[in-house]
């Protein structure tokens, strides 16, 4: 089976634990590796390709929609607490595959 090469973009530490927890949770045979801002995601995704993207939108030195429109032919999922409607909107106009919402007061992902 392949491993699945999964790149986390959140700037929250907490909310990275949290994903990386739910991942390990999983043992789906995966790598996931972590960006915590917009710059290092960029150096990332120069170097290494990823099946998936998993994207916050507030990133603080960019945000997740500025992100998305450097990303090409990978999957970006949306991670998000913080987003209103028309972030969301915009987001899978501009080729987001999903958008789930972080709920920490239940299970952490909607």
């Amino acid at each position: 089976m392949q491993h699945l090469k999964f790149l986390l973009v959140e700037n929250n530490p907490t909310d990275q634990i949290a994903v990386q927890r739910f991942f390990n949770d999983q043992n789906w045979g995966h790598d996931l590796d972590v960006a915590s801002s917009y710059r290092q995601a960029l150096r990332l995704l120069s170097k290494k390709s990823y099946d998936i993207v998993l994207l916050d939108y507030n990133l603080g030195d960019g945000t997740g929609l500025e992100l998305l429109s450097k990303i090409h032919d990978t999957p970006v999922i949306f991670i998000s607490g913080s987003s209103t409607e028309l972030i969301i909107v915009e987001a899978m106009k501009e080729g987001a595959y999903d958008f789930l919402i972080k709920d920490h007061n239940q299970n952490f992902l909607n």
